[in-house]
């Protein structure tokens, strides 16, 4: 039953206002609402609609409907239940729910408002066809298309099948099973961008869909403004999960941007080792290179040979989803920076060759007091991806990576077109 091959789908507001009548064609009031039960059908139908006299409203059963017309409804019975209406647990009322509200198309991968409700008759049943998402429906509904005819101008129709859109059950007042799969399945990026779209209720509904992993990778992708209200509106427990799964630097900036009650609460629910990255991280302000910086890297002594990093690296649980250079230290014990290494000489060359005499012992560093434009404009001239920083002893602290420099020199929506190739 898709939309765009039903000419004969009936819209919502063409029913919506339309008078009720009996076998006899007596007015008994309007047709205020339909009432859909979700449940596990593509096409829901129509369980009932919602009777307006005056300013009372009162329940129909669908079963009681004889025809549906867009001159109105007529029932097969006079008799209507006088019980004011209360709806019910899984039900929900395509107008007052679903008109004018927001829905995902899973299909397009984007969110869209609902101008219209498709409806559909098959003999005595009516089902929920879909929704419209383009401008012709606003201008039917305003009464303007005789007009925008007469003139040439043809509004256009966005027909969605319902098996092709989620809606959000957070908008209802009653408890509805509604699964956000499909959204679950799409590109962070392309979550986060929907997220950017919809309110923090809703918000709140899609990060509930998805695990830990994915909601960190969505969250990393939205703005800092609304990465903050989101994870101060989350539970304790499910924002430092979330947080866990961050890079340990878009970690600390993000709750850089939380009153320091709240981040210290999230701090405090953490697992000790990815909290301690944080804090550490948190020690420095926000210009600097310290504020900029990463932990998430990849350090061996000197002592290493090639074939013994490459082992460490497949023996290691935990590593940086990119590693462009490996960073050479002093000693386990005394972490000073002594070198560094591109990933490509290690895998090249013979396994038995020490490290000492693969890295690069001139290269580029920055202290952690550093101002961050520097360090930008540093990368920028010398084409770096990352950059080390240390102490004043020369101790190796994190690494700045180039997608966070480029956010300095960039433009916001420049930066979020980068590949995830370049991106911690």
């Amino acid at each position: 039953m898709e939309p765009e091959d039903n000419p004969d789908a009936l819209p919502l507001s063409i029913v919506l206002g339309r008078p009720v009548r009996s076998p006899q064609g007596e007015f008994l009031g309007k047709v205020g609402d339909l009432i859909v039960r979700i449940g596990t059908e593509a096409h829901p139908p129509v369980t009932g609609l919602v009777l307006r006299t005056g300013n009372r409203d009162y329940f129909v059963s669908w079963q009681q409907v004889q025809s549906a017309l867009a001159e109105g409804i007529r029932l097969t019975s006079a008799r209507v239940d006088l019980r004011p209406f209360a709806r019910r647990a899984g039900e929900m009322l395509l107008a007052r729910d679903l008109l004018d509200h927001k829905v995902i198309d899973i299909e397009r991968r984007r969110v869209v408002r609902v101008n219209d409700v498709l409806l559909h008759s098959e003999g005595s049943i009516c089902r929920l066809a879909g929704v419209d998402a383009g401008s012709g429906p606003i201008f039917r509904r305003l009464g303007l298309t005789r007009v925008l005819g007469f003139l040439g101008f043809r509004p256009r129709s966005s027909p969605l099948a319902w098996n092709t859109v989620e809606f959000f059950a957070s908008e209802v007042p009653v408890q509805l099973a509604v699964s956000h799969a499909g959204t679950a399945e799409m590109h962070p990026v392309e979550i986060a961008g929907m997220m950017e779209g919809v309110s923090l209720r809703q918000r709140h509904e899609i990060l509930g869909a998805l695990d830990d992993e994915t909601a960190a990778e969505a969250l990393e992708e939205m703005s800092p403004e609304h990465q903050a209200d989101l994870v101060e509106s989350l539970d304790s427990e499910r924002a430092a999960s979330i947080l866990e799964e961050m890079a340990p630097d878009n970690a600390a900036d993000l709750l850089a941007d939380l009153p320091q009650d709240r981040a210290r609460e999230i701090l405090g629910r953490m697992e000790p080792e990815e909290s301690e990255e944080v804090r550490e991280l948190l020690q420095y302000p926000e210009q600097s290179a310290g504020g900029m910086m990463t932990t998430d890297l990849v350090a061996v002594p000197r002592s290493f040979t090639a074939g013994e990093v490459l082992d460490y690296l497949r023996r290691s649980e935990e590593l940086p989803q990119v590693i462009h250079d490996i960073y050479v230290v002093a000693s386990r014990e005394d972490q000073r920076l002594v070198g560094v290494v591109p990933l490509r000489e290690i895998v090249i060359s013979p396994p038995e060759r020490p490290l000492g005499e693969i890295m690069e012992t001139e290269f580029i560093r920055v202290p952690a007091t550093e101002s961050n434009r520097e360090v930008a404009r540093m990368m920028a001239r010398y084409d770096l991806l990352a950059l080390p920083v240390v102490d004043e002893q020369g101790i190796l602290l994190g690494i700045v990576t180039v997608d966070d420099a480029m956010e300095l020199l960039l433009p916001g929506e420049w930066t979020k077109r980068f590949p995830r190739f370049f991106r911690s």
